[in-house]
């Protein structure tokens, strides 16, 4: 039947075929009940046979490769069955005759449609399965397993959207860092460092894996972790996952933080307290925190701070007499 000026309902198969299925050569379909003449009455007989069609039954025929012209007879039913129903939605062209034509299928309610220069393609339950297995996990899923580790909410709101996520759960999971050491590390340290014009972001996770290695060791006091990643910052080879060990070690030797050992943290404190005149303060708690204050000028980044204040507090009872 026709349906505009000069344009017949077969246009609409044949412009959703060559759209969506890209048999763009045309002709691209024939039609039995077409008044042009197409192929002979013996080949649309012969067609009619195979098909167990009768006389009463109209044949429509499109042809290509074989995936295009599977999914070229595809659209012809669909387009066919949409016809019982009404006016399909789908965006039209105008055309410089005054007609319209098929041009795309409409989005649908998420605005999301088939690539119309593409055919569909199938997607296998294993291959669906398989990109199910690599996706990351959702946002609120991690968010509500950061908040099970204790961590305070400043912390989580950075970490659950963070690009080194995934490193916070290395170095909890496989180096047994402490859930709020390493959040604060990617977080709080990192956001204090960039404000004070410190790229961060360029430490490669390797860097910052080897300094909590060390911090875990022992060979690193926590107060040292801030400095060596400044220190980092500013070494110009940043970000090289290749050498990170080294550099890490050249930047705490750059500072002076190799590691106290037990002898030597007993003998800073024995000297502090023989330098310290004990008639200048007699509150217990102000001599602690000021001896405590010359300790860690010397110690910082090589013993860890509480190390130094249980040895100090002792040190401080036994010259009392407690």
């Amino acid at each position: 039947e026709q349906t505009q000026t000069g344009t017949r309902f077969a246009r609409e198969f044949s412009d959703r075929v060559r759209v969506v299925a890209c048999l763009d050569q045309l002709p691209n379909m024939i039609y039995s009940d077409d008044p042009a003449k197409t192929i002979s009455y013996p080949q649309w007989k012969h067609m009619r046979d195979r098909l167990g069609a009768t006389a009463e039954d109209v044949l429509v025929v499109t042809w290509g490769g074989q995936a295009d012209a599977d999914m070229g007879a595809s659209e012809i039913a669909i387009r066919g069955r949409e016809a019982t129903v009404g006016v399909p939605n789908e965006t039209r062209q105008a055309l410089a005759n005054g007609t319209n034509g098929f041009e795309r299928i409409l989005p649908g309610p998420q605005r999301m449609y088939p690539d119309t220069d593409l055919p569909p393609m199938p997607l296998s339950s294993a291959r669906i399965e398989q990109i199910r297995s690599t996706l990351p996990e959702p946002v609120w899923d991690r968010q509500a397993r950061l908040e099970r580790l204790g961590l305070p909410s400043d912390v989580t709101s950075k970490l659950v959207i963070s690009p080194r996520a995934p490193l916070f759960d290395r170095l909890v999971r496989e180096m047994n860092v402490r859930p709020m050491l390493a959040g604060e590390v990617l977080t709080r340290h990192a956001t204090a460092l960039c404000r004070r014009g410190f790229d961060f972001g360029a430490l490669s996770d390797e860097e910052i894996a080897e300094v909590l290695r060390l911090n875990q060791q022992a060979e690193l006091a926590r107060e040292g972790i801030v400095p060596v990643l400044q220190a980092l910052s500013r070494s110009g080879r940043m970000g090289e996952s290749d050498g990170a060990v080294e550099r890490v070690r050249a930047a705490m030797q750059e500072l002076g933080f190799s590691a106290a050992s037990g002898d030597e943290l007993k003998t800073a404190v024995a000297r502090v307290m023989r330098e310290f005149d004990p008639s200048a303060m007699r509150n217990l708690d102000k001599k602690h925190d000021y001896l405590m204050g010359v300790l860690m000028k010397q110690l910082r980044g090589r013993v860890e701070g509480r190390r130094i204040a249980e040895h100090l507090d002792a040190a401080l009872g036994a010259a009392a007499g407690v």
